[in-house]
This record gives C-alpha cells, sequence and structure tokens, in this order.
C-alpha cells in the first residue's frame, strides 16, 4: 500500500458506528448519519468510488436524504474517489468546496519530534472535558448542537 492510499483509507477507518448513528460500509461506499448530531463532522459521505452510470441520481438522494433530517453534512473526496467528475457533479447539485486537505504521513522511523516543556498531556477525564470540547468547538467549528450530543451519562463513563 502506497502513502495515499494510507492516507485516504484513514478518512474512511476512522467511521464505527454506535448507538447514535447509522453506518453504511462497503468496498466502494463509506456514510455516516447521526441524526442527534447536527453537525457536518458527523454526518456525511467518507468514502465515494462510485462505478453506476447514475451517480446524479445518487448525489440527489443522499442530499435528499440529510435535508428531510435538517442534518448538515460532508462529502469527503480524495485521489480515488469516482466518478472522475465526482467534484463537478458535488458543485452542480449545491455543495460548496470547504478545504482542500493534504494527507500527510509519519513513518516512526524516520520521524522524531522534539519534546516540549510548555505542552502538557493530560487524559481526558470527566474533570477536563468541558475544556477540551471547548477546544474542539473552536477548532473545528462544531456547532453547539454538535457539542451538546455528548450523552451526560457518558461522562460517567470516561476513566479519571
Amino acid at each position: 500500500m502506497n502513502k495515499t492510499e494510507l492516507v485516504e483509507k484513514a478518512i474512511w477507518n476512522s467511521v464505527k458506528s454506535n448507538k447514535d448513528n447509522q453506518v453504511i460500509v462497503n468496498d466502494d461506499w463509506v456514510q455516516v448519519t447521526t441524526p442527534k448530531a447536527p453537525t457536518p463532522f458527523l454526518n456525511g459521505v467518507y468514502k465515494c468510488m462510485y462505478k453506476g452510470s447514475d451517480f446524479n441520481e445518487v448525489v440527489a438522494k443522499v442530499i435528499e436524504s440529510y435535508k428531510n433530517q435538517d442534518l448538515p453534512f460532508r462529502w469527503k473526496t480524495c485521489q480515488s474517489s469516482t466518478p472522475a467528475n465526482i467534484k463537478e457533479v458535488l458543485l452542480s447539485n449545491g455543495l460548496i468546496l470547504k478545504d482542500e486537505l493534504l494527507g500527510l504521513i509519519a513513518l516512526p522511523n524516520k520521524i522524531s519530534i522534539a519534546k516540549n516543556e510548555q505542552v502538557r498531556i493530560e487524559r481526558l477525564s470527566v474533570l477536563n472535558l468541558e475544556d477540551w470540547l471547548s477546544v474542539q468547538r473552536t477548532a473545528w467549528d462544531v456547532p453547539d448542537q454538535g457539542i451538546a450530543c455528548v450523552p451526560s451519562a457518558g461522562l460517567r463513563e470516561l476513566p479519571l
């Protein structure tokens, strides 16, 4: 597997099914819908290697599905995404280009990380969860509803 494939695989391998979402996963498609979390960070298409001729219809169905649930969503694309005109089709269906990201990879035997005494790493716990959520909200521009979906009952399950 080359570096590009590793970076692309990281996009959709992070998708996990849980009681709060619906996940569709197959060799050509990964899609997540999280009805209780109206944020594009938890809703969208993460892998699209569509080979059919009716891609416009597929896009329309995906858009309609999220629209009917009043959920913002994102559609991640990468070099292996298909069809070849995926960008044009998504743009023509009203999606906008938010970011173009570079996939970076570090090979453990070829990277060294300098220590920074001003940086402290803490294990996530109920004591610092609100701080962590605040950073996530700010850094990723997550709306309050997306942050609010963290169930309060689940906070008790975090390790201290």
